[in-house]
């Protein structure tokens, strides 16, 4: 009879390498790919990875990106340029030296780089603590650290004020990934957006940090988004805006909002790219469009937003970052043909809601569409039960 071998408890030695291996392993598949290779015949052979789809994001944000430190810096200047007090502090030090001395806003690398001395500190200080609790899922599961990241963390420093605290910044977007990515799985895995539910998580906790006008502009004085315009004066206020210029993004706001023309070009990337499906944007500006008349039927004495035509919503709030970045999700969205264009509908829908009826939340697209992003799997659901009924009455 063969003698069973006795094993004695485990060693610290054999206790280090079982950590150490997955965190080995995870930081070698973000350089080289997962080592995980198909056993048995695939059936679906496809160019795109999930690697390229995040590599693609990455590259319709780029627009969005560098405008965004640009106006971030150029709203400062300009403000200071019409008598506002500068703040002391390194940032203003380096856009000093940068600019010849002054806060030029006719000198756009003094602005550039005066807003990426906002926007870097805070990617960072929410990139290391998200990728931190990922390594340590990637740990207890023994599975290789996923790739994305970068996207979550880059979309949600450009939702997010210059003049958020990093903390603040930091702990809301571990709790988006964890609570809304890691729980679930991982990538490709979670309900709801992981960038929504950090923000949620951030207006929820530290409503100071999203609110006011005094936030979206470092500087000693007060200079309003176009939102809060239109909110406190309706059409009255945007008349005296420039359209085209609101377009192009040259408004206060957090670093990737302002821009619609950037979010556009971003939005135009992924579909060409075939990474998002262009049904559901064409439901959001359906969607967008039909509440907007609705609303416009109103009388804007009652509300000033009920006179707002949907032209000058495309050019308000999120309304372009959420459709190009955050509604088209290829996860969290509808799936089959008929439901994203019920869900990019109901989408672009419920923004205009939320934004006129709602004045706690005056832009109202995040909070839109974290609600809206709850019912995706139960719209795939109807329509997939709509086709059986239909195939069984024809058969």
């Amino acid at each position: 009879m063969a003698r069973q071998e006795r094993r004695g408890p485990p060693t610290l030695r054999a206790t280090w390498a079982q950590v150490a291996g997955p965190v080995r392993d995870a930081f070698d598949s973000l350089r080289t790919g997962s080592s995980r290779t198909t056993e048995r015949a695939s059936h679906i052979r496809d160019g795109i990875s999930v690697r390229r789809i995040f590599v693609v994001y990455l590259v319709a944000l780029v627009p969005v990106l560098l405008f965004g430190l640009y106006n971030a810096g150029f709203q400062i200047h300009q403000a200071v340029a019409e008598g506002a007090a500068p703040l002391d502090s390194w940032r203003t030090a380096l856009a000093r030296f940068v600019g010849g001395g002054s806060l030029d806003p006719a000198n756009p690398v003094a602005c550039f780089v005066h807003g990426a001395a906002y926007f870097v500190p805070l990617l960072l200080a929410v990139y290391v603590p998200a990728r931190l609790a990922e390594l340590g899922f990637s740990v207890i599961r023994r599975e290789d650290l996923q790739p994305g990241t970068w996207v979550f963390c880059l979309l949600f420093t450009l939702l997010i004020p210059p003049t958020t605290p990093a903390w603040q910044a930091s702990l809301s977007m571990v709790f988006g990934i964890v609570i809304g990515k890691e729980i679930f799985g991982g990538t490709g895995r979670n309900v709801v957006h992981p960038v929504l539910l950090a923000w949620a998580f951030l207006f929820v906790s530290y409503p100071a940090a999203l609110s006011g006008e005094a936030v979206w502009v470092p500087v000693a004085a007060d200079r309003p988004m176009l939102m809060d315009i239109a909110a406190e004066r309706g059409m009255a206020g945007l008349a005296e805006q420039d359209w085209w210029e609101a377009l192009a993004g040259l408004s206060p706001g957090p670093f990737g909002v302002p821009s619609t023309a950037a979010c556009f070009i971003g939005l135009a990337v992924l579909i060409l790219a075939k990474v998002v499906s262009w049904r559901i944007a064409a439901g959001f500006l359906a969607g967008s469009a039909a509440a907007a008349w609705v609303f416009a039927q109103g009388d804007p004495a009652s509300n000033p937003l009920f006179g707002v035509p949907v032209h000058w919503h495309m050019v308000l709030g999120g309304w372009a970052f959420g459709l190009a970045f955050i509604v088209t999700d290829p996860v969290t969205a509808a799936h089959t043909r008929k439901g994203r264009w019920i869900y990019g509908f109901l989408a672009g829908s419920f923004v205009i809601v939320v934004r006129v009826l709602n004045p706690v939340q005056l832009d109202g697209t995040a909070v839109a569409l974290l609600f809206v992003s709850l019912f995706a799997a139960l719209i795939d659901y109807f329509v997939i039960q709509a086709n059986i009924a239909r195939r069984r009455r024809s058969g």
